[in-house]
């Protein structure tokens, strides 16, 4: 049996079989490792997609159902503009109407020979 020299590169240079073996298995171990961070990382990446997709599928519902919100509250102050053009109409024909009327009267009068 060999004296360990310290480091395992050096004794594997030097003929150790043993440190040759760890180096190896070293060497496994660390190929190994970089495949399962790989693997994780592709995993981490399409979980990442999968969760952007669902975010804006989340996004697009969210600003549909604001749209809509915005759309009703449009919507009602629409039908209160309506009905203040209702009465507005309303007191404008009450006003045009009694307009007419006076103009009628006018003329009646004129007709009894006054200016």
């Amino acid at each position: 049996m060999r004296r360990s020299v310290g480091s395992p590169r050096v004794a594997a240079a030097l003929g150790d079989t043993a440190a040759l073996t760890e180096i190896n298995k070293a060497r496994i171990d660390q190929r190994e490792a970089e495949a399962r961070l790989a693997d994780l990382s592709r995993t981490a990446l399409r979980e990442a997609r999968a969760n952007l997709a669902n975010a804006g599928e989340a996004n697009t519902a969210a600003r549909h159902e604001l749209a809509k919100f915005l759309v009703g509250t449009l919507m009602q102050a629409r039908v209160a503009a309506a009905a203040l053009m209702d009465a507005a109409f309303d007191e404008a024909e009450l006003a045009f109407n009694a307009y007419c009327q006076l103009g009628l009267a006018i003329e009646a009068v004129r007709t009894l020979g006054c200016p």
